[in-house]
């Protein structure tokens, strides 16, 4: 019995598995970026309703014209939600990501 492996069936192998590597980052990449584009639209729009509410509804939120301002100033990748910002350990506990 020989069980000798040609040179050509390794490097075939090999290719399948960087390609489904690959193809498996490049997915996660992106489905990654989707997220975080409809992440900071929606930070993009709620700022900017924060911004246009009168000051009596500030008042009931508990928020002065003064916070509801600085906080719509803010730039859409400054996400108070981002894993980054937070150290809290239960924020990402699976491959999922968490907006």
């Amino acid at each position: 019995m020989d069980k000798s492996i040609e040179i050509s069936e390794v490097f075939a192998a090999a290719g399948k598995s960087i390609w489904f590597a690959f193809k498996t980052t490049a997915t996660t990449t992106a489905k990654h970026a989707i997220l975080t584009v409809k992440r900071r639209n929606e930070l993009a729009r709620q700022r900017y309703q924060l911004s246009n509410l009168d000051d009596d509804r500030l008042r009931d939120l508990g928020i002065s014209r003064e916070m509801a301002e600085k906080e719509a100033a803010r730039p859409v990748w400054d996400d108070p939600l981002s894993t980054r910002q937070l150290s809290a350990p239960f924020i990402q506990k699976s491959n999922r990501f968490v907006l």
